[in-house]
C-alpha cells in the first residue's frame, strides 16, 4: 500500500474524520459536483421536454414557409430520410352560404398535417371537444364559432370557397399553429389541401403562404436541412421553434438560465467551503511532512505522495457527487413534475461529465496548490507553529475568477 494512501485511511480511521477538514473538504467537492450535474442534468430534460411540447406550437420540428409552393420531390426526399412530412396552403378568402358571406383565412391542409400537437373540434357549438390527428377529408371543411355565426350556419350545411361547394362536418375549437396574427384576428376555415384546386382561387399574384412540414429525430432533420438549405431562395424560410416563436423560445431559454445560475452559486460557496477546507487539511498535514523531510523525503517525493492523496479524495468527491447529482435530478423532477406535466427524457450523460469536470477543475485549482506547498515546509515546523500562511492563499483568487467564468458559461445566466 501506498504512502499516500495510509496516510488518507490514517485520517480517516480517526473518530469523526467525517466532520474534520479532510470530511468537509470532501462533502464541499461532492457537493459542487452534484448541485451543477444534478441542475445541469434537470434543466436538460425540461428544455427537451418543453422543446418537444414547443413543437406542437410549429405542428411539426421544422417548416419550410414559402410564398410560392414547394417542390414536391423536397417532400419526397424528406420521406425518402424517414422524416414525417405533411403541408398546407393558408391564404383570406370570401366564403359564402346562400345569401350570407365572410371573409376568413382558409387553410387547405393534407391529411397528415399535423405532424405535432393535436386538432380540436367538436360536432356542434357547445358541444363536447375532440381531439384529432388529421384534417377534414375531401369535399367537408370545419368552419369556427366565428365563422359560423357570421353565415348564419350550422354544422351539416354547404358553403361555397370560390368554385366549390363544401359541407360543414364539424366547428373547429383550435389547431397547434394558430399563433399568427392573420389567424387569431379572422374568422377560420379549414379544408382539405385535395379540395384545393377546384376553388379556382388560388391563381398567379394570389396571396398565398405555403407551408411544408417536417418531423423526426433530430440528427435526420439536421441532415436533411443541410442539404436542402442550398437550394433555398429568398422567398423560402427555414423554421424551427425559435424562429416560428421567438417569444416562447426566449422563455424557454431563460427558465433553463435561472435554473442554472441557481445551481452556479451554489457551486461558487461549495468551492469557496473546499478552498477553506483545504487550507485547514493542508496546515495539518504540516507536522506529518516535516517528520518526512526528517527522514530523507525530498520534494518529489512529497509531491508523489499528495499527488495520490489527491487523487483518492478526487474519486470519492466525485463519485459520491454524480451519486448526489443523480438523485437531485430525479428529487427536482419528482418536484416539479406535477407542475411541468411533460414527459421526461432520459437523463443525458453530458451534464454528469461537465459535473466531474467542474469537480476536476475545483481540485486542480483549489486543492493540489495547497497540498503542493507542503514541500516547502521545513523539518523545523516540529519545532514552531507558526507557517508562512499568506504565501498559501495566493492560489484563491485567479481559481476563483477562473471558476466564476467557467460556471457562468455553464449556467447562461447573460440571457436573462
Amino acid at each position: 500500500m501506498s504512502l499516500g494512501w495510509r496516510l488518507f485511511w490514517r485520517e480517516t480511521r480517526q473518530a469523526g474524520w467525517w466532520q474534520s477538514h479532510l470530511g468537509l473538504l470532501i462533502a464541499s467537492l461532492a457537493l459542487s459536483v452534484a448541485v451543477i450535474s444534478g441542475m445541469l442534468v434537470f434543466s436538460g430534460q425540461v428544455k427537451t421536454a418543453l422543446n418537444s411540447e414547443a413543437a406542437q406550437f410549429l405542428a411539426a420540428d421544422r417548416a419550410l414557409v414559402s410564398s410560392r409552393p414547394v417542390p414536391p420531390e423536397w417532400a419526397m426526399e424528406a420521406s425518402a430520410a424517414g422524416l414525417e412530412t405533411a403541408r398546407f396552403a393558408v391564404f383570406p378568402s370570401m366564403v359564402f352560404r346562400e345569401d350570407d358571406s365572410a371573409l376568413a383565412v382558409v387553410k387547405a391542409v393534407s391529411a397528415s398535417y399535423p405532424l405535432r400537437g393535436n386538432l380540436s373540434v367538436s360536432a356542434g357549438e357547445g358541444d363536447v371537444v375532440q381531439r384529432v390527428q388529421h384534417g377534414p377529408a375531401t369535399g367537408a371543411v370545419w368552419l369556427d364559432a366565428r365563422l359560423l355565426q357570421s353565415l348564419q350556419a350550422k354544422v351539416g350545411d354547404l358553403v361555397s370557397v370560390g368554385d366549390k361547394a363544401l359541407r360543414i362536418e364539424a366547428v373547429l375549437v383550435s389547431e397547434p399553429d394558430s399563433g399568427n396574427q392573420l389567424s387569431v384576428m379572422a374568422p377560420r376555415l379549414m379544408m382539405s389541401i385535395d379540395d384545393l384546386d377546384a376553388t379556382g382561387i388560388v391563381q398567379p399574384g394570389s396571396r398565398v403562404e405555403y407551408s411544408e412540414l417536417f418531423a423526426g429525430d433530430s440528427e435526420t432533420l439536421e441532415t436533411f436541412a443541410t442539404s436542402l438549405k442550398p437550394r433555398l431562395e429568398s422567398w423560402h424560410r427555414w423554421m424551427d421553434v425559435k424562429q416560428g416563436r421567438p417569444s416562447l423560445a426566449r422563455a424557454l431559454d431563460r427558465a433553463a438560465a435561472f435554473l442554472l445560475l441557481a445551481g452556479a452559486l451554489s457551486v461558487l460557496l461549495a468551492s469557496a467551503a473546499a478552498w477553506l477546507a483545504s487550507r485547514q487539511y493542508a496546515h495539518g498535514q504540516r507536522k506529518s511532512v516535516a517528520v518526512l523531510k526528517a527522514l530523507g523525503a525530498d520534494g518529489s517525493v512529497l509531491r508523489g505522495i499528495y499527488a495520490r492523496v489527491l487523487l483518492v479524495i478526487g474519486a470519492l468527491s466525485i463519485s459520491l457527487g454524480l451519486l448526489l447529482g443523480w438523485l437531485l435530478q430525479w428529487g427536482l423532477r419528482w418536484l416539479f413534475g406535477p407542475v411541468l406535466s411533460i414527459e421526461w427524457p432520459p437523463a443525458d450523460w453530458q451534464g454528469f461529465a461537465l459535473g466531474a469536470l467542474v469537480g476536476v477543475f475545483c481540485l486542480l485549482m483549489f486543492v493540489w496548490p495547497f497540498l503542493h506547498q507542503l514541500q516547502r515546509v521545513s523539518p523545523d515546523t516540529l519545532l514552531r507553529e507558526a507557517g508562512e500562511q499568506a504565501r498559501r492563499d495566493i492560489g484563491f483568487l485567479p481559481g476563483f475568477i477562473l471558476l466564476c467564468v467557467l460556471v457562468s458559461v455553464l449556467s447562461g445566466w447573460w440571457r436573462l
